[in-house]
């Protein structure tokens, strides 16, 4: 996926997003075919690049990006949220497509087992889920942008490598430097816990319908046997 830095300043936020949904769209028609994602934008000030909604199949960059006179943050926010969905298309439909089982694993218990900023950034940043949608959107922004040695990108890509290594620091300080395999097994924890709680709502439920139902059978052969009985 690629818009010229040229081409950005000449569109106003309508066609940005127009143009970002075609260059979607030309992607998942050779990694998802059959998959239909959208392109929307958000306001919610600039703690928060963009979102995938796994339910809509939504993928929504702040307005922030969008204004920008580069295409630099939001075109990396675009491949990062486009992952999420190829992680989760990956899970759910083409296990065969997983690199390893390894990585398997990690696109299917790692949306269960989601680790939330607001809950532990460093954590947040150190999951897997997260890890590979950010190498994968730098390496594809290296691909395209960075071939064209443009200082706007050199800065760009500056600070958002400090950005990153300011945060790698900061979990190698609070966890160590095995600070992503310590977030893959808090994510295999959260899984495990909430599937465990589904399966014993799930038992509950069961165990409650057979009494129930034994209940009413119990009535019935009473009824039954009291009017043999007349």
């Amino acid at each position: 996926m690629f818009i010229p830095p040229a081409q950005w300043k000449t569109l106003n936020p309508s066609e940005r997003i127009e143009e970002l949904q075609r260059q979607i769209d030309m992607r998942t028609a050779t990694e998802q075919p059959a998959t239909t994602l959208s392109v929307g934008r958000f306001n919610q000030g600039s703690n928060k690049y963009g979102e995938y909604d796994t339910q809509s199949h939504a993928l929504r960059l702040n307005d922030d990006l969008i204004n920008q006179d580069t295409p630099y943050a939001a075109m990396e926010t675009l491949h990062h949220e486009y992952r999420h969905s190829y992680q989760a298309y990956v899970a759910t439909e083409h296990p065969e497509l997983a690199q390893s089982p390894q990585q398997l694993t990690d696109f299917q218990k790692n949306p269960t087992g989601y680790i939330r900023p607001s809950t532990d950034y460093s954590m947040y940043h150190s999951q897997p889920i997260e890890v590979d949608a950010r190498n994968y959107a730098r390496e594809q922004m290296e691909a395209t942008y960075g071939q064209l040695n443009d200082p706007d990108y050199a800065a760009y890509r500056q600070a958002r490598d400090q950005e990153a290594e300011y945060a790698q620091r900061s979990a190698e300080l609070m966890y160590g430097n095995d600070h992503e395999e310590i977030a893959r097994q808090t994510v295999y924890d959260i899984y495990d816990y909430k599937q465990a709680q589904v399966q014993e709502a799930t038992e509950t439920t069961t165990n409650d319908q057979s009494h129930t139902t034994s209940s009413e059978e119990e009535s019935e052969s009473q009824k039954t046997s009291h009017t043999r009985r007349r």
